[in-house]
């Protein structure tokens, strides 16, 4: 009987709409696809009240219509899982954006020929050290000690760099410049 029932509620409500639809469209083509997906909806309403009343009559089961208990999920499963996806996803974006930095201050020295830069590293701010996330905090320009052209000079019995120390600091200045940095958050190393 509450099959029954159910049926004549749903097909009430369809029969409404289909009137208020048809009330609301103008005289047109989509009159006729109106009662087209109506007509459907009936169908569909009517089926599924048969199926519920006679069982499963076909042997199918529907495992995307049934919901189990170890499918419901907590929200704090949910705010969980969002967490580590928005961590996941903040890791990437902060490696692209150190990359394209590197990638940047890479041919900004490029500029500088006297100069061949091997690596660069950008240290960034992560948002929760007063800061706001992406400043830079640190450039670390790597240069290679043997530069094209130049010869390695020894310094205090270690093998010194063939950069000549104000080339150096000019290259350090014109990134910091580039930037907008302090001199001292740029740093030279020589491989």
């Amino acid at each position: 009987m509450e099959t029954v029932q159910t049926l004549v509620r749903e097909l009430v409500i369809l029969a409404i709409l289909a009137v208020l639809l048809e009330l609301l469209l103008p005289e047109s083509d989509m009159r006729r696809y109106v009662r087209m997906v109506l007509g459907l909806l009936v169908i569909v309403s009517v089926l599924q009240a048969v199926t519920g009343y006679w069982g499963n009559p076909w042997g199918m089961d529907f495992e995307v219509l049934s919901i189990e208990n170890e499918a419901v999920r907590t929200s704090s499963d949910i705010l969980r899982d969002g967490k580590n996806l928005w961590e996941q996803n903040q890791a990437l974006v902060e490696d692209h954006y150190k990359t394209g930095l590197a990638k940047q201050i890479k041919a900004l020295t490029r500029l500088n020929p006297e100069i061949e830069v091997t690596d660069v590293d950008v240290k960034i701010a992560k948002g929760s050290q007063g800061g706001a996330f992406g400043n830079i905090e640190e450039i670390i320009i790597n240069i290679d000690r043997a530069q094209p052209g130049g010869d390695e000079l020894a310094v205090s019995g270690e093998v010194g760099p063939a950069v000549q120390p104000e080339v150096a600091d000019r290259l350090k200045e014109t990134v910091a410049d580039f930037y907008n940095l302090q001199a001292e958050q740029v740093k030279i190393l020589y491989r």
